[in-house]
């Protein structure tokens, strides 16, 4: 199973630009629960809304109390690749679950910018040269955040963000449409990257934590509490046909992933005999 979450992917650009990458796929969108990513995650991985979580900015940490019943408690096994999470990509097998670094605290940490790391894990999983597994993978794409069209990069060139949002508000809708679309294109070969590596075998539900003001708004870029649309509306998609997304949502998605991931994975059988082939090289 992999959720990803594609930092400010509005919605329109999302069904113009990315539908048909793979065979088959539904779609939907929601009303995102914030507009800044950190309390968006907070939620996703606890089920919680943000007053119960707690988490306003980046270095705020979970309530614990919402830390009960967290998504990666459904998996055996598990890694992240987050500009957010934790110290960056790391496996944490059930053993050190009592000291998740990825909720508590959420803190920045731009270490794992790069998002060839996800491709890095998904290779491991798949090829037949590795005894590697995991059964979850959450990737959090830095691609379509600004500024566009660089695709990794780390805490040296975190000013460049705030250039982003200057220049962005010198420049006319038109002009950031085309750049954003930039991220847009660079989003669509990642995920045409993992689809070539799993042979669309793994089930891979992408979303998005917000959209982005390209000049619609007032603001331009991302800020909390806005109610522009191109902010609040995100995509939802999944690599499977006739999936039901009809009430998924931030709070909700946690439950529908392993929904899927029990469907899709641990009832299919023949992606368990492949697991089982790979775990027996261990």
């Amino acid at each position: 199973m992999i959720l990803i979450l594609a930092d400010s992917l509005r919605n329109d650009f999302a069904t113009e630009h990315l539908k048909g990458i793979f065979p088959e796929e539904s779609w939907s969108s929601f009303k995102a629960i914030e507009t800044l990513t950190p309390i968006v995650l907070a939620s996703i991985f606890t089920g919680e809304p943000p007053e119960k979580t707690g988490v306003k900015y980046f270095t705020d940490e979970v309530n614990e109390d919402a830390c009960k019943d967290v998504l990666l408690n459904h998996f055996g096994s598990y890694v992240t690749v987050s500009r957010l999470l934790g110290a960056g990509p790391g496996i944490l097998p059930p053993a050190r679950r009592q000291d998740i670094s990825m909720l508590k605290p959420i803190k920045w940490n731009a270490e794992s910018n790069h998002d060839d790391d996800v491709l890095e894990y998904v290779g491991k999983k798949w090829s037949m040269a590795t005894d590697y597994w995991t059964d979850f993978i959450f990737y959090h794409s830095w691609l379509t955040h600004g500024p566009w069209g660089i695709d990794n990069y780390g805490p040296a060139e975190i000013p460049c963000v705030i250039n982003t949002d200057r220049l962005m508000r010198r420049q006319s809708l038109e002009q950031n449409k085309a750049w954003y679309k930039l991220g847009i294109d660079d989003f669509a070969i990642r995920l045409r990257e993992i689809r070539e590596i799993t042979n669309n075998q793994e089930t891979i539900i992408i979303t998005a934590d917000h959209g982005e003001d390209l000049g619609e708004g007032g603001g331009k870029g991302h800020y909390a509490g806005a109610e522009l649309e191109e902010l609040r509306t995100v995509p939802i998609w999944v690599n499977r046909s006739n999936v039901d997304l009809e009430g998924v949502n931030h709070l909700t998605l946690k439950d529908k992933v392993y929904e899927l991931y029990k469907e899709y994975e641990l009832e299919n059988s023949e992606y368990q005999k492949f697991k089982e082939m790979k775990m027996k090289k261990c």
